[in-house]
């Protein structure tokens, strides 16, 4: 399992946003051993966390991996439906050959 941290500058100035990326390589450090490989997850986080702990923070992972991570696995909504005869979807918006460009002279 990867992870992947995404802090925007609205969260604070770098001190406060390269403390929050260090806590939540922790946390994933010290649980990465109870999920299964081969997800990728982005955290991105959400007001307020700028006053979290390392406690918070990885009660926060315990809790929402695991959720995404069966998420992930439930069969998505288009294999529950009934299909029926209807077309693929590449079948129904066929691609568009772009127009023929002119060729560039260089001249604006």
């Amino acid at each position: 399992m990867r992870i992947g941290i995404v802090v925007g500058r609205r969260f604070g100035r770098a001190v406060r946003r390269n403390r929050f990326k260090r806590l939540v390589r922790e946390a994933f450090r010290l649980r990465q051993a109870e999920w299964p490989d081969g997800f990728d997850v982005v955290v991105r986080p959400q007001p307020g966390a700028a006053e979290a702990g390392l406690a918070q923070i990885d009660a926060s992972l315990a809790e929402l991996i695991p959720a995404a991570i069966r998420r992930a696995q439930r069969p998505s909504r288009l294999s529950r439906r009934q299909t029926g005869d209807r077309p693929a979807a590449q079948d129904v918006c066929p691609q568009v050959p772009a127009a023929p460009r002119e060729p560039d002279d260089g001249r604006p």
